[in-house]
Formats: C-alpha cells, structure tokens, sequence
C-alpha cells in the first residue's frame, strides 16, 4: 500500500495545498472532485521498482508538516483534508477523510482502478480491506531521523501500531531504547547485507592510552627545576646515608629518570587477558593518571608551582620505591608531605618569595590538604572502575595490550556508565567507541540500521507494509555519503527483497541527494507571505551548481559575506572606479581566475 497523494485543507502553515506523493498517478483535488489519472510518463523501474521521493525546501517552509498530517489523521486532531492510498495488488485507491465532511466526487477511470473510502482509523491502525474476499493490508510509518528536534506528535499513546518512533531524539530518552538500538545496529553490522561491502566484523572498543607526552616532559622537566633539585638533596643523603658534598646528584637523577621512562613504558602495555586484571589495572589507571590528577587539583585549587612540582616528585619517589608494590599507599605518602618534607619546602620556597617559615609551612599543608581530596576521590574512581571491567572480562570478545573489544550490548553500556561517571577523573586516558567508524559515517550507519532491522522483522509478512519517513536524510553525512545514499538505500532495501511493500519519503537539503531524484519525484516547497507554495524543482541530470540556486531555493552559490565583498569589488570595476591597495589585494586572493583577471585587467 502506497502513500499517492494529500490534499491538506488546513494543518499549521499547510493551507489549501495538494502534496503528490508518487509520480504513478495524476491526482489532483479542486475542492469537490478528486481526479486520478495515470501518468504517460511514469517510469517504474528508475528507482528499481521502489517508490521513493523526496521533500525539499527552506526551514520553516512546512516539510515536517507534511508528514505530521499524515501521522496525526489517526489521532484526534483538528486538521482538515484529505489522505489517497493505492494498493497495487488490487489496483484499488483508499480515499481517507480527515475532519473532512463533504462529500467527495472521485473522477476515476475504470481501466485505472477502483476506489473506496477508508474511515475507520479510531484504532491507530491504517489498512484497506477492498472487499470481504480481500486479504487485508497493514501499513506502519517507519520514522528515523538523526535530528533530535524531529518529533511529528508529541502523543504516542494511540498510535504504536501505526507509528513506529525510531528518531534519534526518542531513542535516546530511554536507557531500554538505546540498548535496543545498539542491538539493531550490531545486528545490522554484522548481516551479511553489510560484511558483503565490508570484509571484517564490527566491535565496540576500549583502548587506555598512557601518559600523554606532555605529561613525561613535564616530569621529567621538573627533575631540572634548581628547587627540586635543593629538595632532592635530603633525598639522596638519606637514601645512601651520606653527606650531600659526597653524591653525584646529577647522575642519580638520570639514573632515577631512566627507571621512571621504563616505568611508564609498562604503564603503556596492559594486557587486558591477565588473570589478576582487577589489582593490576587498578595500578595502572592510578599511575597513568595521577600525575594528571594532581595537575587538575592544584591549578583549580590556584596552588603555588612548587607546590605542583614536589607532589610530582614525591609521586615519582613513591614509584620508585614502591611501584611493586602497587597504589595502596600513595595517597599516605603524599599527604605526609607536610611533615616529612616540610623543612625542605619551607627552605626552597623562602629563597623565592620573602615569606616567613610558618607562613611557608601553612601554605604547604593548606595546599596539600586540600589537593589530597581530589587526589582521594580519584583513586577510589579507579578502584571502582578496575572492578567494573574485571566483572565483565568474561564477555571480552578480543584483548591485547592496551585494548579490548566487546559485542555483548549489556557489558558495553555498563562499561561506558562508569567511564561517563569517572570521566572527570580518567581525563581522557579511556577511549571508546565502534572501532574504524568516524562519526558522520556512523550517524549514516544508524539510519540504514534501524531502516534495515525494522524491515528484515517484516520480510515475511506479505501483509505488512512500511512507509519511511527520513527526516533532513543529508545531517551528519560527508557529500560523497550523501552522493551515495539514495543508491546505498536502494540496494539495501532491494537485497531484503521487500520493494514492492515499501515506500520512501525522505526531507532534505541537500542537492547531492536531490540530483537521485526525477523532477516528478520531488516536492518543492516554499513559503511565500505566510503560506506554503508547492514550486518546480530540478533534479535528474542537472549540474550541482544549478541544483544549489534553483532547486534548493539560494539566492547564491557564494557564502552570503564572500558575495557581498565581490560585488563591492565588481560595482567599483563597473563605475570605473579605481580600485584602491586593499581592493586589489583582495581580488588577487580571489579563487576563480575568470573574475580576478577581469577586476585585474586595466
């Protein structure tokens, strides 16, 4: 059962305005008479027997309106006109009223097919049982869109049968719906449909990066600091139990560095198949990210930088003296700082700023005090994060040093639930996501996803048919995605082998898609002094800049500011005013070689 054609007397800005849906048939309605007649020129094997069109035209000119009159003429609603179905097998047209209450005289050719009236919609169902000998027809309106702002009624609750919602903007106010969406898009990913164009499977992946670069030279460039390097003094006399006159301060540092740079490149070598994965990753989120823990809580705390400096020290000298022994005790050490160490930070820090002992000393232990809670709070996260992955390691589907990968959508979203609620403390050193897929490609992937699974259900049921209304088609997608998406959608739909029961309304704004389209096929739309217009458009076979200006309705193929400046430019050259330095500077920046060497030619 197809979508033909609409006449909408009266819905929003919609007025007294006919919408053809399909290029079959000739449907006009004047008011009183509703003609069908065929079209000489139809062509039904252009789109590979698929009936698909699209609806294109300025924000605001009424192209989500279009399909919401649709939806809502199985609700209660007090929009006005009326609704054409045709199903094929019968040749028979279902007229469908909506609030519309006179009577209707249908100017039909017999040849063509016949007709009748369809009114019983109370039930959010919508299908044509010709005659009692009929088997009837189901239809669904299959809704996907990546717009969030996409939503035809805001009540849902009589038309579940009639309206399946897999927008983007209802999938992600439900937990259940977003896990089921995950499902679907695994499902698809993993069909044959799509392993055919792509060789290798799809997972969802978590990678744990090291310490970034910038990190290891600071560290490193702390151990060059004049202050540290007077605060190591007691340090190193202690650790060797020698006057400080008798070291080579220089060469134990190196020597300390050297460990450390070792240190980290194990950080860097998680194996996610170790059988003590809970204890040892713990460690490893712990000294992967502490450094930037203590970065974060003394430059939001306004700690002084000396104060920064020796806890990345101190953390450096709890690493090399207790690495094997794990984190446990770190946050120990670092609050023991103040007493420890406070002679030597209070000797340091008076050398650069003329401030008394004690102030010295209180300014240490505020800082530090105060830094130990954020640091605190961050390795409880870490601990509760290394449990979360350890209880889900049985559903690793692939792991390696540094990453794992996952198929199981329960273990992904509990996964990524704590990532989300640790982020502030993980700072970026987890990444996750579909491994391979940036996110214009997978926002691409998503619609023909749910497309896919709502129409694989359905495959087998000759009495269940769907209309799939796609919602500004070209958002998120790169141009050569959207050069390709009509076809891609073609195929897909033709590989299901369900063409014959599927048809497809599509809005969009981009000339790329619309060139896919024949003229009769495409619903121009425009505003013009409050109401809606129904215009000419171009589509098969038209150059992509006249696409630009005349079927998607642009004043102009140049950038509104660009235009302004070269028409400036132009208007001079054509006053035969001199252009003056800057105007010829700037039209020798200009990219087209016609107009530059015309506003450049004396």
């Amino acid at each position: 059962m197809k979508l033909i054609f609409s006449h909408i007397i009266e819905h929003k800005i919609l007025q007294d305005i006919s919408i053809p849906f399909s290029s079959e048939f000739n449907c006009s309605y004047d008011g009183q008479t509703l003609s069908i007649e065929e079209n000489p020129d139809y062509l039904p094997n252009y789109y590979e027997g698929l009936k698909i069109s699209a609806i294109i035209g300025t924000n605001g000119s009424g192209k989500t309106s279009i399909l919401e009159f649709i939806e809502n003429s199985t609700l209660y609603n007090e929009s006005r006109g009326i609704i054409v179905w045709f199903r094929e097998k019968d040749r028979c047209f279902a007229i469908q009223t909506v609030n519309h209450d006179k009577e209707i005289e249908v100017k039909l050719d017999k040849s063509i097919g016949k007709f009748d009236f369809l009114t019983s919609t109370r039930t959010g169902k919508l299908g044509i049982t010709p005659n009692a000998q009929s088997v009837p027809v189901q239809l669904s309106i299959l809704k996907v869109s990546n717009v969030n702002g996409f939503q035809l009624v805001v009540n849902h609750k009589h038309n579940k049968q009639f309206i399946i919602d897999k927008t983007i903007q209802t999938i992600s106010r439900s937990p259940k719906k977003k896990i089921s969406f995950m499902k679907e898009l695994f499902h698809y990913l993993n069909s044959d449909e799509w392993t055919r164009k792509r060789s290798t499977r799809v997972s969802y992946k978590f990678t744990f990066k090291g310490l970034s670069p910038t990190v290891k030279t600071q560290i490193f460039n702390v151990f060059k600091d004049e202050g540290i390097i007077k605060y190591l003094h007691g340090y190193y006399s202690d650790q060797h139990d020698k006057p400080i006159d008798q070291l080579d301060i220089a060469d134990l540092i190196k020597k300390d560095i050297d460990y450390l740079k070792r240190v980290f490149s194990r950080l860097t070598e998680f194996d996610f198949n170790n059988t003590r994965m809970s204890e040892d990753l713990h460690s490893n989120l712990v000294f992967n990210n502490i450094f930037t823990l203590i970065n974060k809580a003394c430059f939001y705390n306004g700690s002084p930088k000396q104060i920064n400096k020796i806890l990345i020290v101190e953390t450096c000298l709890f690493i090399l003296g207790n690495y094997r022994f794990g984190p446990e005790n770190l946050l120990s050490h670092l609050k023991g700082v103040t007493q420890s160490n406070n002679e030597r930070y209070i000797e340091i820090e008076s050398n650069e700023y003329p401030i008394s002992k004690q102030s010295a000393s209180d300014t240490l232990e505020y800082n530090v005090q105060k830094i130990s809670g954020s640091i605190e709070k961050g390795l409880r996260a870490y601990r509760e994060l290394a449990y979360t992955l350890s209880d889900n390691q049985e559903y690793f589907d692939s792991a390696s040093l540094n990453s794992f990968t996952l198929t199981n959508v329960e273990a992904i979203f509990r996964l990524e639930k704590s990532l989300e609620i640790y982020s502030e403390d993980l700072n970026g050193s987890v990444v996750y996501g579909w491994d391979g897929f940036s996110s214009g490609e997978l926002a691409r992937i998503g619609l023909f996803s749910l497309i896919f699974n709502h129409l694989k259900k359905t495959q087998n049921d000759v009495q269940q048919h769907t209309l799939i209304a796609i919602d500004e088609a070209d958002i998120y997608l790169h141009p050569e995605w959207q050069r390709t998406f009509v076809s891609d959608l073609i195929e897909m739909i033709r590989e299901l082998d369900v063409q014959d029961r599927v048809q497809v309304i599509l809005s969009t704004h981009s000339p790329l898609i619309i060139c896919d389209f024949l003229t009769e096929d495409i619903i121009s739309i425009k505003a013009k002094d409050g109401h809606t217009e129904i215009g000419e458009s171009l589509g098969f076979g038209t150059k992509l800049s006249d696409s630009y200006l005349q079927g998607m309705h642009l004043k102009s193929t140049f950038g509104e500011h660009s235009r302004e400046k070269l028409q400036d430019l132009i208007d001079k050259k054509m006053s035969g005013n001199k252009l003056t330095g800057n105007d010829l500077k700037l039209a020798r920046k200009i990219s087209n070689t016609n107009v530059r060497g015309s506003l450049l030619d004396d």
